[in-house]
Order: structure tokens, then C-alpha cells, then sequence
């Protein structure tokens, strides 16, 4: 239920604002190209590898909104992300955790100077992470603990469409 009402509150803020934006968001440096040789999670959404077209719309808000687009099929996905500071970077990447054979996108870095936009982990990747974390504690009981990442870091980069 409560899902339910956080994906209708995201759609209607979306749906409200994408009027004001829809100028804004055919601009160049709203639209992005990548391709992606894995398949990826975007939240509890899986998407094939592809090459995929990103665009932000909603910029002048808190929270922006993602447009993530297989350029083959055109299925689409809308996903908030927040603004995050990020140092001045000379292209713009995407960024993915990787869990094993499972990956989630997770950042966009380098769409502006100074700005990385973020997306929240979905409950998926949160319980893969829990899972994770028991599997290590379970293999160094009884042994010293190694610090072993929670997950592998994958980066793609962008091209500006």
C-alpha cells in the first residue's frame, strides 16, 4: 500500500511539472546516450544490455526525474534521483553496484560541473546487501574479518545525444 502511494505521489509530481520542463528537457545537455553490455536493474525494474537513452526533465526541483529509454524496444522507465556535489569531471558516466551477477544502476556522474545525480536503492538491493554482509560475517566466524566491499563498482560512459 504505502508503495503504492510513493509511485502515485512520484507520477503526479512528475505529470505536474513535466509541462513546465518539457522546453528545458530538449536541450542537449539533458539528453544522453550510452550502451551497456550487462543487464542492469533500475529498482525493481530489469532492463537488457542495450544501448540506452537518458534524459532529465524536472531540473529546477529537488528532485529531478530520469527518463530511461531502451533505444531499440523504446520501453521506458521514470526514476526520481536527488542532486548530489561531485567534482568537475570532463565526461559524464554512469555508475552501477554490482552484487555478483546482479547490478543496479546507481549514479549518474559528470551530466553537469560540480553535479552528480543519485538514485535511492530499491528494497531489492537493500536485502542483497543484508545477504551479502551475513554471508561475509558467517565466513570469518572463527576467523580475522576482512574488509571486502559490499559491492563491485562498474562505470559506462556517456555521450551527450
Amino acid at each position: 500500500m504505502k508503495k503504492n502511494i510513493i509511485n502515485v505521489a512520484v507520477t503526479l509530481f512528475f505529470l505536474l511539472t513535466l509541462g513546465a520542463e518539457t522546453g528545458q528537457a530538449q536541450t542537449s545537455s539533458n539528453q544522453f546516450k550510452s550502451y551497456i553490455p550487462f543487464q542492469f536493474n533500475v529498482r525493481e525494474q530489469k532492463f537488457p544490455a542495450g544501448e540506452y537513452l537518458i534524459e532529465r526533465t524536472n531540473r529546477l526541483a529537488s528532485m529531478e526525474i530520469l527518463v530511461i529509454r531502451d533505444a531499440v524496444t523504446g520501453h521506458s522507465m521514470f526514476v526520481p534521483v536527488s542532486p548530489t556535489e561531485d567534482r568537475p569531471r570532463e565526461k559524464a558516466q554512469l555508475i552501477f553496484h554490482r552484487y555478483g551477477e546482479i547490478t543496479y544502476l546507481a549514479q549518474l556522474k559528470g551530466v553537469q560541473p560540480n553535479l552528480g545525480l543519485e538514485l535511492s536503492e530499491s528494497r531489492a538491493e537493500r536485502a542483497l546487501k543484508r545477504e551479502r554482509q551475513k554471508a561475509v560475517r558467517a565466513r570469518a566466524a572463527g576467523e580475522v574479518a576482512q574488509n571486502e566491499p559490499e559491492y563491485e563498482t562498474v562505470t559506462i560512459a556517456l555521450r551527450m545525444k
